[in-house]
Parts: structure tokens; C-alpha cells; sequence
């Protein structure tokens, strides 16, 4: 009977709501936009979570601290609708003391209703869905907003569970989720735990935003008792259920908030977020800017005129000009270019406009990268000229009239003035590798400066270089903290992390293309940091589709890192390691979706799923989620088949005195693991073919103008 009452309240709540939402519609013009979380870190009020989203692209950094835990998180909104984030929880018995215990977890949310008049935004979210089970719970909740109130109620199952309102109403579903349920298990948690156990609890909140900009008052009941809590830390009183506190925003990008849990404990939290695509980077525009040692030159002597090296320009980047009917063609080499083709080829139309003595009606461009054939595109001279100088046409115009063909051509040999340019294809990168998801070390980091040089030899042959100064890193003694493993393959990043200047890189790499829509690549030397080896990737991507398909094959062995410049080989550790590779472009989008199937380093099998988008100003993120058959083992005897991670990478072209290709990139990902580890390639080809491919093309059409 009790059974059944729970299904009913459930089911109640979950039709209900809609319909109770539609007697407070919203007032959508005077609602303000949603940035407040929850002290685990997605958004939510206080100690609840809520069914709200944030701006897609928004990244962020949480903490957050209430008795007897503080919670870091990064987190980004994947997609509009998907909010996934690393989150590390540490149980402390004073702030100034070391962490207790660490609770790791990788949380998600994913938007399974839009809020309509009548109907509230309804989400699904999992806390801990990969990691500690100290964290673990899951929940459905709803939101409403009417004016400057927002309104939240939602059902949960584990620690969101543990007031134990109701029975849990899947039980309808199979003994599977009537199962007892561990929160305090030293196993990871996973698919198979999640939504499971005897009950489940109700939790509710209310925000008031108030009319000073930034100011908003909440409260919430909560489900959560702290129940492992209570069992295992001597002397703890569990929170109470309900929480009242206040937010503020001082700017958009920090949030500020302050909380009383019942009468007797105060929580307290910040954090820091922005949407990738607003952030003032992009690569920088080569055509028309000098080059650094005339920058230097110009800044000291202060004459912008003076120049006293030869400057690069648009023209050296094109090859086998020929004129046939009031056409004019030529090939266009876009290595060493960080800009959009649709720039590089407007800017290329102009120049071949204007060296040439005869009349033209139109321009043809075939385009090439490394040796890879793009696409050809052919203009109309008058549709250019309109646009630029006339102020009479547009982009979407030149569009319209514009033929894109992705026929086979000939390529030529590289003129004489783009190989004195090759010198020039120097990158600065800062890469800063953090590690929230760890059991047995807190918080891991390592900060390096990479150099980078690309040296195009001729058409096809291209030499890869890279040297990695390390500042920084707390790893060390990171490789005795954990159980050996037979087969070491990142387990030893300290000994890596030690050496103060080593090459990362040093490899030849052969790319061609075959037919119509065929790439390969051939590569060999230091393919990595931790690797020596060579092998191959081929890739089908169709002009005219959203999909690829791809393969890679490569036999390494391991680099000492105790020899110079880790040079050596640890004898005994070669492997062959290789993948299958598909590749979905998300419609209307710089967003892919790849999955990715083989044999990771030590000689483990398994699949990899992962999400990447390019933003306009040439930011990039992705988040990717790895599963094998091996398992990594910490201290404590936990274990754990995945491994996950969030990478961002900010282009810094356009600060003054860096060069094209420079960046800024964090990598939020497990540090010193073996099982599901993958190589890094010097060269991938579905990232140098993305810039020739026909989605760039759309999503940047409007740079031809430009």
C-alpha cells in the first residue's frame, strides 16, 4: 500500500506541476537570467539542486563549504541543455587543517523540458554519476518562475534520497531498484547504482531576485540527512532541513553567496564563470600586422613605418596563378594561418583582384593545408568588390553566387617566398593540467610552457617540434602513494614533471590526399611527451556531409624520463596501440560529436565518447568521457574502469608580441593514470582538415569580407 502511495505522489508531482506552473505563468521580460548553484556546484539554491541551465559555453569555478565538507568544481555548459563538471569534495574537521577524506566525482544535467507558459523546465541531474559514492545521488526537478520568483520541487534517489519521503516508484520497474543502496562504498559509483534504493526524498526552493542589481534572497527544504555522516564522523550533528540565505553579483562573471543551514550552521560560497564565447581572444589577423621583430623595432625607435625586416603578405601564400576566360585562379596554402578560410580567401580574392591587368568576372581559389586538399571556391569579382568598397552587397550575397566544389586538383610546388616565411610557424603555449578527480591527493596540478615550431619541408612533409618547460607541479611523490601497475604508462608523470626543459616532440609527418574526400597521414620520431614510435591515421570525411570515419595504427614504446631530454627507452614497454574514429558534426553548429573504439596503452581495450566545439573568437572546449576493461587502483582500494576530463584552449594571437598559434590551455583531467590512457598525436588529421571543411566554411562565411 505504501508502495503504491509513493508511485502516486510521484506521478501526482510530476503532472501536476505543469499545471499548478500555469496559475503563476511567468513574466519572461522581467525574470532575470539564472547563475546561482548549489553548493555542490551546478545550478541550484543552497543545499538543492534546480532544473535551471546556464548560457551554453559558460565555464566556470565553483567552492562552496558547509560543515563538514568544502566542494571545488569546474563545470561547463556543454550545450545548451547538457552541464557537466569535475567536482572534488573534501571532508575537513578545521579550515586550517589538510582534507580528511576526498570525495572525486564527475556530475551531469541534462534539460528534458523547456519551460513554456504552462509548463515548468524540468532537468534530470546526477551527482557523482562517475566517482565517490559519498556524493552520489540523483534527482528529477522542476522550475517555474512568476515575475522575480523562482520556484523549485524535485524528487531525488541516494544522498538526495536519504529523508526518505516516499518508497522509490521505480520499484515498479524491476527488484533492480529496490536494492539496498551504499553511499559510503570505497567502489566507484556507476550506471548500475544510479536511481536505486528502498526511497526516495522531496526537496523544494524559492529565489526572490531583488530590485538592487545582483541581489537575491533564497530559501530550501532539503532531503539530504547526512546520514554517513553521522555514522562514521564522531560528535556530528546532521544540518537541518531547511536553509535561507543571500547572493550577489557584484559583475557578471562572480557570484558571492552567504547561508544559515537550520539555526546552527553557516555556509558560505563563490564562483567564477563566463560564457567561452564572449571572452575577448581570437587569433589574430596576419595581413596588414608586422611581424615581432618589427613590432620591437617600431616600439623602441617609436615610428610605426619603419621596418627593417620584409613583411609577409597574402600573395606569398599563392601558388600557380593562371587566367583562362576572364577567370583567375590560383592555389591557396593555408599552413602557418590561424585566421577562417573564408577570411584567407577573401583577403587572397582581393590581392589576385588587384595585381591583375586584365578584366575579370570571377576568381577561383582551390585551397590546400600540409599538403591536404580543401575545397575550391570560385567568386564573382563584382559581388566582392559590391560588398568591400560599395557598402551595396554583403557576405551571404557572395554566398549566394558562389560555386564550392570539393573536385581533385594538382597540387604545385610551394612558391620561394612562403618557404622563407616557414620560420615564422612559431606557437607559445601555457598549459596549465588540473586534477580534481582524485581519491588519494586533492587537488593535482602541473603548469609547463610549450614552444612550438612547425616546419613545413615541402608539400607533404612536415617536421614537428615542440619543447616543454616545466614551472610548476605538485606531484611528487604521486607514483608511491599508488599501487604499481605492470604496465606504467602515465603512472610516472612526477619523473616527466621533474626534467626542467625537455622536447616534447620531434616528428616528421607525411599527409596527402587521396581522391576526393581521402586524408592520411604517416608520422614517426618523439610523437609525445611519454612516447617514441610511428604509425598512421587515414580519414574519410565527405565535403557534403555531417559524418567521418576514420582509423589510426601506431607501434610506441615508452621514453625514460630519467634520461636527456627523456630521449630514452624504457625496454620492454612497446606497444601497439590503434583506434577507430566517428565523427558527427551537430547541425547548425561547431560542435562534434566522435566516438572512438580500440586498444589504449597498456594493451586495454575500450571506448571513448567525446563532445567538442569551436567557438567564433577561436576558443575551443571539449569534454570526453573514457571506459576500459582495466582498472586504475588508489590507496584506498577504490577502483575505477573510466576516466574523463574538460579541456579548454584560449588562442592569445592577438596580444601584442605573440605569435599566430599561441594559446592558453587548461586541461581538467586525472593525473598519473594507466588503464584508458590514449596517445596524444603531434598531428590529428580531423582537426588540420576542420579549417577546410565545408561547416567552417558556413559558420564563418561572413570573415570574407572582412
Amino acid at each position: 500500500m505504501l508502495k503504491t502511495r509513493s508511485i502516486i505522489c510521484t506521478l501526482a508531482f510530476l503532472i501536476l506541476s505543469p499545471i499548478y506552473s500555469g496559475a503563476i505563468a511567468a513574466d519572461n521580460a522581467a525574470f532575470k537570467s539564472i547563475e546561482l548553484r548549489s553548493i555542490y556546484g551546478q545550478a541550484g539554491t543552497l543545499t538543492t539542486p534546480n532544473a535551471r541551465h546556464f548560457k551554453a559555453g559558460t565555464f566556470g569555478l565553483h567552492i562552496a563549504t558547509l560543515d563538514p565538507y568544502i566542494h571545488y568544481a569546474l563545470g561547463l555548459e556543454v550545450f545548451d541543455g547538457l552541464h557537466a563538471q569535475l567536482r572534488q569534495s573534501a571532508e575537513i574537521s578545521s579550515a586550517q587543517d589538510d582534507a580528511d577524506r576526498l570525495f572525486p566525482g564527475v556530475d551531469f544535467k541534462l534539460r528534458l523540458a523547456h519551460e513554456s507558459l504552462y509548463r515548468p523546465e524540468i532537468s534530470i541531474g546526477l551527482t557523482s554519476a562517475i566517482g565517490h559514492k559519498r556524493m552520489a545521488g540523483e534527482y528529477i526537478a522542476a522550475s517555474k518562475r512568476r515575475g522575480n520568483f523562482d520556484f523549485t520541487a524535485g524528487i531525488g534517489w541516494g544522498r538526495y534520497g536519504t529523508a526518505a519521503h516516499f518508497d522509490n516508484p521505480l520499484n515498479a520497474f524491476g527488484q533492480h531498484f529496490n536494492t539496498d543502496r551504499d553511499l559510503n562504498g570505497e567502489t566507484a559509483n556507476g550506471p548500475e547504482n544510479w536511481f536505486t534504493g528502498k526511497n526516495i526524498g522531496f526537496f523544494g526552493s524559492a529565489v526572490w531576485y531583488s530590485p538592487i542589481r545582483g541581489l537575491s534572497l533564497s530559501a530550501d527544504y532539503g532531503a539530504d540527512r547526512y546520514s554517513i555522516e553521522q555514522e562514521v564522523i564522531t560528535g556530528y550533528e546532521s544540518p537541518a532541513a531547511w536553509s535561507v540565505g543571500l547572493s550577489y553579483n557584484p559583475v557578471s562573471w562572480a557570484h558571492f553567496g552567504l547561508g544559515l543551514n537550520g539555526t546552527n550552521k553557516i555556509m558560505g560560497q563563490m564562483q567564477f564563470s563566463a560564457p567561452i564565447q564572449n571572452l575577448a581572444v581570437r587569433p589574430s589577423k596576419r595581413d596588414g600586422r608586422p611581424s615581432i621583430p618589427n613590432r620591437l623595432i617600431q616600439k623602441m625607435s617609436g615610428e610605426q613605418a619603419l621596418l627593417f625586416f620584409g613583411e609577409d603578405n597574402t600573395a606569398i601564400f599563392l601558388s600557380k596563378e593562371s587566367y583562362n576566360d576572364y577567370e583567375k585562379s590560383a592555389q591557396l596554402e593555408t599552413a602557418g594561418r590561424h585566421e577562417t578560410l573564408p577570411y584567407v580567401i577573401g583577403q587572397s580574392a582581393k590581392t589576385l583582384i588587384q595585381d591583375s591587368y586584365a578584366d575579370l568576372n570571377a576568381v577561383k581559389i582551390h585551397t590546400q593545408r600540409y599538403g591536404l586538399r580543401g575545397p575550391t571556391v570560385k567568386i564573382q569579382k563584382q559581388d566582392l568588390y559590391n560588398a568591400v568598397h560599395e557598402n551595396r552587397g554583403s557576405a551571404e550575397e557572395i554566398w549566394h553566387n558562389a560555386e564550392i566544389t570539393a573536385k581533385p586538383f594538382k597540387a604545385s610546388s610551394l612558391p620561394k617566398a612562403y618557404k622563407k616565411l616557414r620560420s615564422k610557424f612559431w606557437g607559445f603555449t601555457l598549459e596549465n593540467h588540473t586534477s580534481l578527480n582524485e581519491e588519494d591527493n586533492g587537488t593535482l596540478t602541473r603548469s609547463s610552457f610549450l614552444v612550438s615550431r612547425r616546419f613545413p619541408i615541402h608539400r607533404n612533409l612536415l617536421s614537428v617540434n615542440r619543447l616543454r618547460l616545466n614551472l610548476f607541479d605538485n606531484l611528487t611523490g604521486l607514483k608511491y602513494l599508488r599501487q604499481n601497475s605492470p604496465s606504467t604508462v602515465r603512472g610516472n608523470v612526477e619523473d616527466f614533471a621533474a626534467n626542467g626543459l625537455s622536447y616534447d616532440q620531434m616528428a616528421l609527418i607525411y599527409n596527402d590526399s587521396y581522391g576526393q574526400n581521402t586524408y592520411f597521414a604517416l608520422s614517426g620520431g618523439y610523437l609525445e611527451e611519454m612516447y617514441f614510435g610511428a604509425g598512421g591515421e587515414i580519414l574519410y570525411r565527405p565535403f557534403n556531409n555531417t559524418w567521418a570515419i576514420g582509423a589510426e595504427l601506431y607501434d610506441v614504446i615508452k621514453r625514460n624520463p630519467f634520461t636527456a631530454g627523456a630521449s630514452g627507452f624504457d625496454i620492454g614497454s612497446d606497444t601497439i596501440t590503434g583506434h577507430i574514429n566517428a565523427y558527427y558534426e551537430v547541425p547548425n553548429s561547431n560542435s562534434t560529436i566522435s566516438l572512438s573504439a580500440g586498444r589504449y596503452l597498456a594493451k586495454d581495450y575500450g571506448a571513448s565518447l567525446s563532445f567538442a566545439k569551436i567557438f567564433k573568437n577561436g576558443a575551443s572546449f571539449n569534454t570526453f568521457i573514457t571506459a576500459s576493461q582495466k582498472q586504475d587502483k588508489d590507496i584506498f582500494g577504490g577502483t575505477t574502469h573510466t576516466y574523463g576530463g574538460l579541456n579548454l584552449t584560449l588562442p592569445l594571437g592577438s596580444l601584442s608580441y605573440l605569435p599566430q598559434g599561441s594559446a592558453l590551455a587548461l586541461k581538467t583531467a586525472p593525473l598519473g593514470r594507466n588503464s584508458a590512457q590514449r596517445l596524444e598525436l603531434p598531428f590529428n588529421l580531423y582537426k588540420e582538415t576542420e579549417q577546410l571543411s565545408r561547416r567552417h566554411l558556413i559558420q564563418n562565411w561572413s570573415d570574407i569580407t572582412k
